[in-house]
């Protein structure tokens, strides 16, 4: 059954359509690494449903701006950012969210717990804010995720973009599986990366997360011995 309708229109959903309550867009997504369009991402906002862009990933891709433009256009779509990826911490707070509206805010300042954050973990946020560490961290993840890549791709791996802490790579060439990938990296190099289920059908996929240098390098030493 179809309507033909303002995409803003509450009435654009058939009867048996039950309307979801909330949008969750991860922007850079994960496990893929990729952007969301500004378009599609406008497509989904113009729906009126309450929708949140996560973009814990952000900090590095720093040339990408947050958008908040999108949070000030339309009142229901709100932000959310962690701690817990560039910044390393899982403390003093698991998120932080901006909203340009009066009504969002107000709806999570009636779900927060009466001991949500402690002045202590406030003003620990603020100092990981006000240091560069996290720039330099950044820095150093992209790195190592420019030389993973090359070495995969110089195996005839598709590795695909890195906009966050973490790569997905496609070894379906090379006939394993990822628990035989994953295992093998654990058993060879003493390496733990991450098993991914098939994609589009297709077995052989994993994601890999920089380390320790020392690390890095055993998986260096995977990617050429391994494949």
């Amino acid at each position: 059954m179809t309507r033909t309708c303002s995409t803003t229109s509450r009435a654009c959903w058939p009867p048996s359509t039950r309307r979801p309550k909330l949008i969750l867009i991860i922007n850079p997504n994960n496990p893929t690494g990729i952007f969301i369009d500004d378009a599609d991402l406008t497509r989904f906002a113009e729906l009126g449903i309450p929708m949140c862009i996560d973009e814990a990933y952000l900090d590095y891709h720093p040339q990408v701006e947050a958008k908040v433009d999108s949070s000030r256009k339309y009142p229901h779509v709100f932000l959310s950012h962690t701690f817990s990826k560039a910044f390393g911490a899982r403390r003093p707070s698991a998120w932080a969210t901006w909203s340009g509206s009066p009504t969002v805010v107000d709806a999570f300042n009636l779900m927060y717990l009466p001991w949500n954050l402690s002045l202590m973990a406030i003003a620990a946020a603020e100092a990981i804010l006000d240091t560069g560490e996290v720039k330099q961290k950044v820095v150093y993840n992209n790195d190592w995720m420019k030389k993973f890549a090359d070495a995969l791709s110089a195996k005839g791996l598709k590795p695909y973009e890195a906009h966050g802490n973490y790569m997905l790579v496609d070894a379906s060439v090379t006939g394993k599986t990822s628990a035989e990938i994953v295992q093998a990296a654990n058993d060879t190099q003493q390496v733990i990366i991450k098993t991914i289920k098939p994609i589009n059908g297709k077995e052989g996929y994993f994601r890999v997360t920089p380390g320790t240098p020392a690390e890095c390098e055993r998986f260096m030493a995977f990617i050429e011995a391994y494949f």
